[in-house]
């Protein structure tokens, strides 16, 4: 087991560390030698949180009663959901047992408004109750849905672990994160 960065995990700590302090952010710890789960495949990394440090901007909290972010320009809840990607034009958080469109319309259209190559509704993603987090391309969407540059068609979707990279149409693209709850 090794600890490493959230915001980089390019460099490896001591297991006595806890801290970042170039990215003022707690270590998390990871396990090397990932198990295997359904079909073979890898059982998606989770980051870890703690309410003592916000899990989007890093700022620490300086009383254990905080529920929110004191950073004026966060203010986010510090118990992270169970699934962030990280856009160029905004966020899209999903809970366990839920899914959400992306696209030009709806909730966050705001995200992709931006990109006219992006589908009114291009895609879904959501955490199943086991937690599993997923995209599904939407039928009749023809500039693709790809996850780590990848297409992924329909009918199927695919798994999402932390690091990976959706892409919607050639340019909307973001970085997927899964927090342990």
């Amino acid at each position: 087991m090794t600890k490493r960065c959230p915001s980089d995990d390019s460099e490896v700590f001591e297991d006595h560390e806890t801290m970042c302090m170039e990215h003022v952010r707690e270590l998390v710890s990871v396990v090397d030698d990932e198990p295997s789960g359904r079909d073979g495949d890898k059982v998606p990394r989770r980051e870890q949180w703690s309410t003592e440090v916000c899990w989007r901007c890093g700022t620490f909290s300086p009383h254990r009663d905080n529920r929110t972010c004191l950073a004026p320009d966060c203010g986010r809840s510090l118990t992270p959901p169970a699934l962030h990607i990280r856009f160029q034009d905004g966020e899209v958080d999903v809970e366990p047992g839920e899914s959400v469109e992306l696209g030009r319309h709806g909730v966050h259209g705001r995200v992709f408004r931006g990109f006219p190559n992006v589908s009114r509704r291009h895609a879904v993603v959501g955490v199943d109750d086991d937690r599993r987090a997923w995209v599904k391309p939407l039928p009749d969407v023809t500039n693709g849905t790809f996850v780590n540059k990848i297409e992924v068609f329909v009918p199927d979707d695919k798994t999402l672990v932390s690091g990976d990279t959706v892409r919607l149409a050639r340019d909307a693209e973001g970085t997927v994160t899964l927090y342990d709850r």
